[in-house]
């Protein structure tokens, strides 16, 4: 819901998604809780990148880290998993979901899947292709950047897959 998040986005797509594959992607700046209820098995991809405690933006702005709390992270994680519900009510069957944070903390990270995997059940998939970049680390249910490794991040996704149901 970030006017400025939403525009960095749009600029990120704008430089590395060719202008035809652009065609098929919709930004925009609602609220991320109510697509699940508004648009229930509407999707066939969706990319949540949730808000989250972002430890090197913590780092280098002395007021934001300041701010930091064990509290936060929990209330982010609260934050996040309702997020990551709504991406599953709003993901077809069959239909997959990258969720990533910008966080080392496991409670945004694999705590947030190891919820959706014991409520919801998805799949959780491990891409043969990705083995071929050393910089990941993978986690119970998903993947890490580390910067001392890569040069960037911390990042973290994981990529979930919803299945589906066959009516006999």
């Amino acid at each position: 819901m970030s006017d400025s998040r939403r525009e960095r986005l749009m600029r990120v797509l704008h430089e590395y998604i060719p202008r035809e594959k652009r065609l098929f992607i919709a930004v925009k700046g609602l609220d991320g809780n109510q697509y699940g209820l508004r648009n229930a098995e509407t999707f066939d991809r969706i990319l949540a990148v949730v808000p989250c405690s972002g430890e090197r933006h913590l780092l280098e702005n002395t007021k934001e880290f300041l701010l930091w709390s064990e509290k936060r992270t929990k209330n982010l994680a609260v934050r996040q998993y309702s997020l990551l519900s709504s991406a599953w009510l709003a993901l077809k069957p069959g239909g997959r979901i990258v969720y990533s944070t910008c966080s080392i903390s496991p409670e945004e990270n694999d705590a947030v899947i190891a919820k959706l995997v014991k409520k919801r059940d998805p799949q959780i998939l491990r891409l043969d292709w990705l083995k071929s970049f050393d910089f990941l680390e993978e986690t119970s249910f998903g993947y890490r950047i580390l910067p001392d490794r890569s040069g960037f991040g911390p990042m973290y996704f994981s990529v979930v897959e919803k299945p589906v149901i066959s009516k006999i």
